[in-house]
Parts: structure tokens; sequence; C-alpha cells
């Protein structure tokens, strides 16, 4: 399994760093693109993961993709990718405010998977709320807990209570 990283800011890079530390998958599945150039040079060399040329070829490469991208531009990378997104891959939200339907409604394939992680995770401790779509199995599932796990503990919620979950779950 390939998983894709567009965007390498604060949040893309704590999981990288927890998937590499969890060991769920080697640093030679892990693929990223960002636009600074000097961002993935450093984790490349860090890390040993994989970079990409683009945004697309993330898309077409990877199996899991996830978005950790700011939300002002989360249409514009969805527009550039999704004629190389099929019915199979699992793209994975990491923005507020961005909901599974309006990124369906651009991409039309692919199972689209809605996470807010908080800042602890950037430590490894964090808690992910995570809403799934009626089309993923239960296989599914179990890689992006995984993920997740990898930057501390998960929480499934539904959708319209992401925000709120993740709220309370902040003052606990």
């Amino acid at each position: 399994m390939k998983i894709g990283f567009i965007g390498t800011g604060n949040m893309g890079t704590a999981l990288i760093k927890g998937l590499i530390n969890s060991k769920y998958v080697p640093s030679s599945s892990i693929f990223a693109f960002d636009i600074s150039k000097d961002k993935l040079m450093k984790l490349k060399e860090e890390l040993g993961i994989n970079i990409g040329n683009s945004n697309k070829e993330i898309a077409k490469e990877c199996d899991v993709i996830i978005l950790a991208i700011k939300p002002n531009v989360y249409n514009d990378i969805l527009l550039e990718i999704k004629d190389d997104i099929d019915e199979n891959k699992i793209i994975i939200i990491i923005a507020p405010g961005i909901t599974i339907e309006s990124v369906k409604n651009i991409l039309r394939r692919g199972k689209v998977v809605r996470t807010i992680p908080n800042t602890p995770a950037l430590i490894g401790e964090g808690v992910t709320a995570i809403s799934y779509p009626e089309n993923i199995s239960s296989n599914d599932k179990e890689i992006v807990e995984k993920i997740f796990r990898s930057c501390g503990e998960v929480v499934e919620v539904k959708e319209n209570l992401i925000d709120a979950a993740m709220a309370m779950k902040c003052f606990v």
C-alpha cells in the first residue's frame, strides 16, 4: 500500500513521522508533494520518504491520499487531481470546514473520509475525529484508523457532529 501526502505542513509532517515511528508502513511506501521543494528535500533526507513531482503524481501513484492542505486551496487541488482518482482510492480530508459531500461533488470517485486531528497529534498525543462515507469497507476503515492511531487516539463520529466532538475532546 502506498500512502501519499499532498501538503507537508505541520499536520502532514506529524502524520508522516507517526506512520514511520509506528512501523505501519515503511518510509519507502510514503510519498509526498508540497509546493516547498526545500521542505520536501528535508523530509526525504530525514525520513527516507519518496517525493513526487506534482499533486497529480501523488494521486495517480498512491492508494491512500491525505490532503494536508489549507481549506482555501482544496477546490483547486481537487480539480487538479480528479482525473487520477478511481473508486478504490481512499481520500482523507484533514481540514476543518471541508465536507465529504463537497469533495465527492468534485472528485465523483473514491472513498472520501473526513478527519479532524487536533494539535497534540504533532507530538503523538492527539485525538482524531473520523467520519466515514457509506461506501467504505471495514478494511478501509482499519487502514484510516491505523494511520491516525500513529499520532494518538481516534474516535468515529457522524459528520454533522465532527466539529463539536473535537471541541469537546480538546477540553477533556
